[in-house]
């Protein structure tokens, strides 16, 4: 992981993970949700018929709300998408929907299938254990073949010629720096997909304000 974060791409997100590296800086603080009502969705999640609670080497992941990066790693079938990824994701929705405020979120992944296993976690437990009956969906795709195809989800086909106005719209809706989303949205892609999409975005928009994005 040390190799690749020396020849990845300069961003401030690799400015501070290898500060943390070289101990100049412990973490990332963030403004975080409420750690309670996270721990409230886990106790939902865990009445449900086909969830348990998730375990002790999870839960912290789940409930460490004030750091802006925390590592999950772990083999196969250890449940760091059903039992992490997914209830770390909709305890936020429900912590946001409880205060009445908007959340914009991202979900991503090396590659379409991880995000697909990530999206179908999530959905599987919103259906299940409902965070937000509201929650807006949106699978940002770059072809046809990609997608899922479930009443909760709304597939993004950014490159097709006529999704010009769905891509306004959901720029207006969520991405714009003064708009005020009441509605908890999240994205899934891959880095590249989000890329190319939030760039067709700024194209179609006149007054899209590129140094701010």
């Amino acid at each position: 992981a040390y190799e690749a974060l020396q020849s990845a791409v300069d961003t401030p997100v690799r400015r501070w993970l290898r500060q943390i590296y070289q101990g100049n800086r412990e973490h990332i603080p963030v403004e975080g949700w409420d750690e309670s009502v996270v721990e409230e969705y886990i106790g939902r999640m865990a009445d449900s018929d086909e969830f348990e609670r998730p375990n002790d080497g999870q839960q912290p992941f789940i409930t460490d709300t004030n750091r802006g990066i925390i590592t999950l790693q772990g083999p196969p079938g250890t449940g760091k998408t059903q039992y992490t990824v997914a209830p770390a994701v909709l305890s936020r929705v429900f912590a946001s929907a409880k205060k009445g405020e908007g959340m914009l979120g991202v979900v991503s992944a090396v590659s379409h299938s991880a995000v697909d296993e990530a999206l179908e976690a999530i959905l599987e437990l919103q259906e299940s254990c409902a965070a937000d009956d509201d929650l807006s969906l949106y699978r940002i795709c770059s072809t046809d073949r990609q997608g899922i195809s479930h009443p909760l989800v709304t597939n993004v086909y950014y490159s097709d010629e006529d999704s010009s106005e769905t891509l306004k719209e959901l720029y207006n809706s969520h991405i714009r720096p003064d708009s005020e989303p009441d509605e908890r949205a999240i994205y899934f892609a891959p880095p590249v997909s989000i890329r190319s999409c939030f760039n067709k975005m700024l194209r179609l928009v006149d007054d899209a304000p590129h140094d701010h994005i």
